[in-house]
């Protein structure tokens, strides 16, 4: 029910979303955020999408002008893939990835104001630290 009045709701009176998916080696789980960002600023609402640099060839930019992408700088997919590999735990990659994410997007979201972050169901960790109510998408 939510989903489908944020989507139907007017231009006049649309949502400011937060909207990301886990940075790293996850292009299927970006993808998919990045298309639900574009419906929901096709249906007039303004949504920041948080997304890796390294998505930036893959994905392309974003064609609707409500549409802003941040683009924050973390662990490559490449390095991340090797260090895990290696035998490194993924606590210890989300950390580190968690601890170069967060001080980014706390700089871009400073004097802005959410109503609803949309994420990756695997990775809400940015609706908690905002205290956001959110969407999980998978």
């Amino acid at each position: 029910a939510l989903s489908a009045a944020m989507c139907s709701a007017p231009r006049t009176a649309g949502f400011e979303i937060l909207a990301y998916a886990t940075p790293v080696c996850a292009s299927s789980h970006q993808l998919a955020i990045r298309r639900v960002a574009e419906e929901l600023a096709a249906a007039g609402h303004k949504v920041t999408l948080i997304e890796p640099e390294s998505a930036r060839p893959r994905l392309g930019d974003p064609l609707f002008p409500n549409l802003i992408v941040h683009y924050v700088d973390v662990m490559h997919d490449a390095e991340y893939a090797s260090r895990f590999q290696a035998g490194e735990s993924f606590q210890r990659l989300s950390q580190e990835i968690n601890e170069q994410l967060l001080p980014q997007v706390d700089a871009l979201a400073q004097g802005q104001r959410f109503d609803l972050a949309v994420v990756d169901a695997l990775y809400p960790l940015l609706a908690r630290e905002f205290r956001l109510p959110s969407l999980h998408v998978q």
